[in-house]
Order: structure tokens, then C-alpha cells, then sequence
């Protein structure tokens, strides 16, 4: 299953025509995301990562630029994985 990007997550938890007019690199907090969308955002970060985030990772996500690149990472972690760090 393809890993979502930021936007479409912050679509989950706000109205959509919102979420598609935070700039990326806006804070949430300051465009009116509230604590309890940011606590679902980050539940969902996690499900597209199928991992827990550390608590350092949920203190860093401020943007939907530091989501995207979490998840970024998330996207790479399973090819690296895949081919046990070994060339086929």
C-alpha cells in the first residue's frame, strides 16, 4: 500500500478545501490546526508508517514539509528492508 503525503493525512482531519490552502511550510498550529487534529494527524502518520512515531518525531511535526518528510522516510524504509541491505 502507497504511503499517503502530508496533505491528504491533514485532509482526514480538517475540511479538504483547508487543507489544500496551508502552504507547505506554514506552521499548522498558526493556520488554526488544533491540538486534537494534530494528535489524529499524528495517529495517522503512524498507520502510514506502520510504526510508532518517537516522541521526538511527533515534537518535530510542525509542517506538512516536516510530515512529508517522515514520511518520506516511511517510503524508503521498506525497499531498504526488502533487500536486506543485500545486492541481488
Amino acid at each position: 500500500m502507497p504511503v499517503p503525503d502530508a496533505r491528504s493525512l491533514l485532509a482526514q482531519v480538517i475540511p479538504g478545501a483547508l487543507a489544500e490552502q496551508i502552504p507547505p511550510d506554514a506552521r499548522l498550529r498558526s493556520v488554526g490546526v488544533g491540538s486534537g487534529e494534530l494528535i489524529r494527524l499524528s495517529l495517522l502518520v503512524e498507520e502510514a508508517c506502520q510504526a510508532e512515531l518517537t516522541e521526538e518525531q511527533i515534537d518535530g511535526l510542525h509542517t506538512l514539509d516536516d510530515i512529508d518528510r517522515l514520511l518520506t522516510g516511511c517510503r524508503n524504509a521498506p525497499a531498504r528492508a526488502a533487500s536486506g541491505g543485500e545486492e541481488s
